[in-house]
């Protein structure tokens, strides 16, 4: 074979496994439909699983995130590779429009992102999730963020909070 052949051979074998790794890291369709999912739980969770979140109100200009169950500030992971682990708002008040800004969880000490990846904001936009790839034991502090954003109108509410994953083995 002439020099030039091998040299295109290479590429394309080099575009093909690029796409092929591209295509196996690319997450799922995501639609926000992670509610029939059981609630993750501080123990071994050893499934994909939610977190869940209220939104409440306090006063005109200010709001407060709590977990639904307060046990789930630190949830822990047992050897959960390559899975999913979600966020829901379930709960805000009555004609409220609370959703996850763009970077709705973040995780603050998994950088860059290696435990961690593949973070999306759901479609409709009260769902977020993160690949746990497990590539490490340890806790990790992640911070959701919510606003009161919506297509015509500009927040006028933000709200955090601060909980942990673990990961062990």
């Amino acid at each position: 074979m002439h020099a030039p052949h091998i040299l295109w051979i290479g590429l394309f074998a080099l575009c093909a496994s690029a796409g092929a790794q591209e295509k196996l890291n690319a997450p799922v369709q995501f639609d926000g439909a992670s509610t029939s999912l059981k609630p993750c739980q501080d123990g071994d969770n050893q499934t994909e699983c939610v977190i869940e979140l209220e939104v409440v109100d306090q006063g005109t200009d200010s709001c407060r995130i709590k977990l639904v169950d307060p046990a789930a500030d630190l949830v822990t992971f047992r050897r959960l590779a390559d899975k999913w682990v979600y966020w829901k708002i379930v709960r805000q008040p009555v004609g409220a429009a609370y959703r996850f800004t763009i970077d709705g969880v973040a995780f603050t000490n998994d950088w860059p992102p290696k435990n961690f990846t593949g973070g999306k904001r759901g479609n409709d936009l009260v769902s977020f999730r993160w690949k746990n790839r497990f590539r490490s034991v340890g806790v990790f502090k992640y911070t959701v963020t919510v606003t009161n954003e919506t297509e015509t109108e500009a927040p006028t509410r933000e709200c955090w909070l601060d909980p942990w994953i673990r990961n062990r083995a």
